[in-house]
């Protein structure tokens, strides 16, 4: 049995924080691994004082992606065939946290990192895809390692 797996991404105001243990939660026809994955955003990002509906929004479906790479690859038996480089995780997110915002109306995007931000039109066009995986191996220093980690020590963050 293997403990909690975790996101090993230290760049994002948030983290992904999957409480997962094969079979630690109750399992169903729908969760036949018993998973139980948890988004937590930081406070300090002041990103839920409801002024920004949007974003969240946004943002929570960008999460969504890495949680399901996450049960994706649970649900594999922690195949290493099954755990996405972090380029590819980060690319499908930002694609589909770019679609959402096309889908709310808005005709660009940007995503910001601390020293620099990254505008992109909408709907993203073929070549895109490019320019995203830039950006992401800019900001992201292990673009190229493996998104999660097993924790074989029972407990850890």
């Amino acid at each position: 049995m293997f403990g909690p797996v975790r996101r090993t991404n230290p760049q994002m105001p948030f983290a992904l924080e999957p409480g997962q243990e094969a079979g630690a939660g109750t399992k169903t026809a729908e969760n036949p691994n018993g998973q139980n994955i948890t988004v937590m955003f930081d406070k300090a990002s002041n990103m839920l004082n409801g002024q920004n509906v949007d974003a969240v929004g946004s943002l929570t479906a960008h999460e969504g992606v890495h949680v399901a790479d996450g049960s994706d690859w649970v649900s594999s038996g922690f195949s290493n065939n099954a755990n996405p480089s972090n380029l590819q995780t980060e690319h499908d997110a930002y694609t589909v946290q770019a679609n959402i915002l096309r889908g709310m109306g808005y005709s660009s995007a940007t995503f910001s990192f601390k020293r620099r931000d990254y505008k992109f039109s909408l709907p993203l066009q073929p070549g895109s895809g490019g320019k995203i995986d830039s950006m992401i191996k800019r900001e992201y220093p292990r673009w190229n390692l493996d998104v999660f980690q097993k924790n074989t020590a029972g407990g850890g963050h």
